[in-house]
């Protein structure tokens, strides 16, 4: 009957009245991600940044807002500050680089002695500069993560060969994976960056090749939270910065169109 229907079949709402005057990639993306339109005065923080703000979640020790793929403009904190900027992953699913000691023992805690020996008359001798920076506070945050089981969040090698493949062998497949294992660990926000879509020329072809990428792996992720309880407390959203115009150029193409999207 029509209930048990209803049970297999995730709710996504398709939006297509978007409305924005921003038609440039950076202004676009900055308005998408912050709500705001850009102004040279002020740098608003992005969803994300809001979300790790208000919302953190607690016993988390990796970072609360995650930023995988190569964006070139990832979400940032704006006036709430560079700490609620999104920590980024470029190659997800291969770990992060730099993370693991490369000494260990009474070596590795001279260095860190060490290193405080140098930051607090740093910090003694230039109070501003050193309160601007975050120095200290991005140094203890960084030893609390090396030392966290939860970075094993952004490894995918522990993840059946077969979900791998479902998710796709692609950056943006794998960084879906990521993101749901990062939402597995209590991280409030992700995004997963997947360029390409620009098709100025050969529109039909490009998004074809995109649609190959995109749709299994978001397909994938909206599967495998709903089978782990993890979908009804979490918001998905597909989006881009504006649309392509409805009608084809000379070059079999579609340019940019923020007036409905």
């Amino acid at each position: 009957g029509y209930p048990q229907i209803a049970e297999q079949i995730d709710a996504l709402s398709v939006i297509r009245s978007l409305v924005s005057k921003e038609g440039d990639h950076e202004r676009g993306t900055y308005f998408v991600k912050t709500g705001y339109r850009p102004v040279p005065a002020l740098k608003h923080p992005s969803v994300g940044a809001v979300l790790a703000r208000m919302r953190p979640s607690q016993g988390v020790e990796i970072p609360q807002h995650v930023s995988l793929g190569s964006s070139q403009w990832p979400a940032r904190g704006g006036f709430l500050g560079p700490q609620f900027d999104a920590f980024k992953v470029y190659s997800p699913g291969r770990g992060i680089p730099n993370m693991r000691a490369r000494v260990s023992g009474d070596r590795r805690d001279r260095r860190i002695r060490n290193l405080e020996l140098l930051s607090r008359d740093f910090r003694h001798y230039r109070q501003v500069q050193a309160a601007a920076t975050q120095h200290r506070e991005t140094i203890e945050r960084a030893l609390r993560m090396m030392d966290s089981e939860q970075l094993r969040a952004f490894e995918i090698d522990d993840e059946s060969s077969a979900l791998r493949e479902a998710y796709g062998d692609s950056d943006f497949g794998r960084g879906c994976l990521v993101a749901r294992r990062l939402v597995e660990q209590g991280v409030r926000a992700v995004e997963v960056t997947l360029g390409g879509f620009d098709s100025h020329v050969n529109n039909f072809g490009v998004h074809r090749a995109r649609a190959a990428v995109l749709d299994p792996a978001f397909a994938t992720l909206v599967r495998d939270l709903r089978e782990r309880d993890l979908l009804d407390s979490t918001v998905v959203l597909c989006i881009g910065e504006f649309g392509r115009t409805p009608t084809i150029n000379p070059l079999d193409g579609r340019d940019h169109w923020p007036s409905g999207f």
